[in-house]
């Protein structure tokens, strides 16, 4: 978690796409823009950046001062890191994945065809989907818990779980109303 990545490039924020929640973060965080972007825009936002970046060593300070560096040309920078990328992520996860029941359902016929359970009857499918469900519901603390070790790193890095200060339950982290403010809120 000491890579961050800046993109001086047309799109480079898209690289907040690859990333997948149950793997490694690639890095700490990302800056980059979602637009075309020009040149002569790139010079001066960039330069000002790295400027701040090795005076003050602030990603904060340095993303800031790339924002105001040419308010005259549009442009649509993003600064994200990887917490606040699982954060984002993650609670529309649980949302959309695992408490929306019509998802759940449609996941579970999905699970059943992929491992070639064939669910012939009305009363198999609906038996199949309340005990997928049910599964579902017992195992999401224990995935929150090892998705968001792996993701952070901290299984590797035990050290930096108070730098995170990641809500211990699910529960506590589907509640939390923003990123832990002790973490670099690169936004």
């Amino acid at each position: 978690m000491n890579l961050f990545v800046t993109l001086a490039v047309c799109h480079g924020a898209y690289l907040l796409t690859q990333y997948h929640l149950n793997q490694r973060a690639f890095c700490y965080g990302v800056l980059g823009s979602f637009d075309a972007l020009k040149v002569s825009d790139l010079k001066i936002r960039f330069n000002e950046f790295y400027e701040e970046l090795f005076t003050s060593f602030d990603v904060v300070k340095a993303y800031q001062r790339l924002l105001n560096s040419n308010p005259d040309v549009n442009g649509d920078y993003e600064c994200i890191s990887a917490l606040e990328m699982f954060y984002k992520n993650y609670r529309n996860y649980i949302l959309k994945e695992v408490e929306d029941p019509e998802r759940v359902k449609e996941r579970a016929l999905e699970t059943a065809k992929e491992g070639g359970l064939i669910l012939d009857t009305q009363v198999n499918r609906e038996n199949f989907q309340r005990e997928f469900a049910k599964q579902l519901h017992q195992t999401k603390e224990k995935f929150y818990v090892e998705h968001s070790t792996k993701f952070l790193m901290i299984d590797l890095f035990p050290e930096k779980k108070e730098d995170f200060n990641l809500p211990a339950t699910l529960e506590e982290f589907m509640n939390s109303k923003a990123i832990p403010q002790n973490y670099i809120d690169i936004k």
